[in-house]
């Protein structure tokens, strides 16, 4: 271990006020798996936090969720229209976002939250064209999406300097971010939020895909199809402009990586257009 990495690594494990997984993201994920909890028994956690059932209403009533029938006032009746895992979905990232509103002082918190919505929309859009069985979930690669630059809001936070001066010297030299980063500190922002979510508990999937999204081929096997489609998920709302155009390199995928995925080779122009038709959707959950 390189003594840049030993040192970020020993710092951020000895760190009391890093930021926790949100309580309402592990229940309701354990209320999922538990075939007895109906709407009314997820309603009654979402209605626990009266900030998250004030944002989920607001995000139901948007137009891009809002169903026929008026205005929707009850958390219960939310989840019976839009269904547990999409409600699910909803308050992982405004649970997130919430956890993280103070951290990455020096980022445009809208443009960084736009990218990260939007690639878990995107993993999640491949996982749904993918032809191939998976033994992963569509919302794991949907969570990995969300959280794969989470290392970004740490390093930023914890070590403003240090990183500020990694971002001027991409920029100068014209490399990505994640090429900087190792090249300075032995790790990337990647594996910075490995580190984070390993201390949350996630599954082992999601925490390798955000570890590894700049590097897929340093990946456990057995995890490889959940980390590519994250790194290919990155990389086209990138290319869409969605999100830092330095903050990696783009990937150019051949038939051979597409077939390990299950991807036909010429599925990424439908991918593509269906990405850019939920952006309406990243709108609703960001806005207000």
């Amino acid at each position: 271990m390189s003594s840049n990495k030993e040192t970020i690594v020993k710092a951020l494990t000895a760190v009391k006020d890093l930021p926790t997984l949100p309580t309402v993201i592990t229940r309701l994920r354990k209320a999922l798996e538990d075939e007895r909890m109906g709407a009314e028994g997820v309603a009654r956690i979402i209605s626990e936090d009266p900030t998250l059932t004030s944002q989920i209403l607001r995000v139901v009533n948007s137009a891009y969720f809002a169903v026929k029938g008026g205005r929707i006032t009850s958390v219960q009746y939310a989840v019976s229209r839009l269904g547990m895992k999409e409600i699910n979905r909803i308050c992982s990232v405004l649970a997130v976002i919430e956890t993280f509103k103070s951290i990455g002082p020096h980022l445009d918190h809208n443009e960084f939250w736009k990218h990260s919505v939007m690639t878990g929309i995107t993993a999640r859009i491949i996982y749904r064209f993918s032809r191939k069985p998976m033994y992963l979930v569509e919302d794991e690669a949907y969570v990995a999406g969300l959280l794969h630059d989470v290392g970004i809001l740490i390093l930023d936070h914890y070590f403003p300097a240090f990183y500020m001066r990694t971002r001027e010297q991409a920029r100068h030299e014209k490399k990505s971010h994640d090429q900087v980063e190792r090249e300075n500190m032995g790790m990337d922002h990647g594996e910075v939020g490995g580190l984070v979510l390993n201390l949350w508990n996630l599954p082992p999937g999601v925490v390798q895909a955000v570890n590894w999204h700049h590097q897929p081929e340093q990946a456990d096997a057995a995890h490889r199809p959940l980390v590519s489609i994250v790194t290919l998920a990155d990389s086209i709302c990138r290319e869409l402009a969605i999100g830092d155009p330095f903050e990696g390199a783009l990937v150019s995928y051949n038939e051979k990586d597409l077939a390990s995925i299950g991807l036909a080779p010429d599925s990424l122009p439908a991918i593509k257009e269906k990405v850019q038709e939920e952006e309406a959707q990243c709108l609703s959950l960001l806005s207000g």
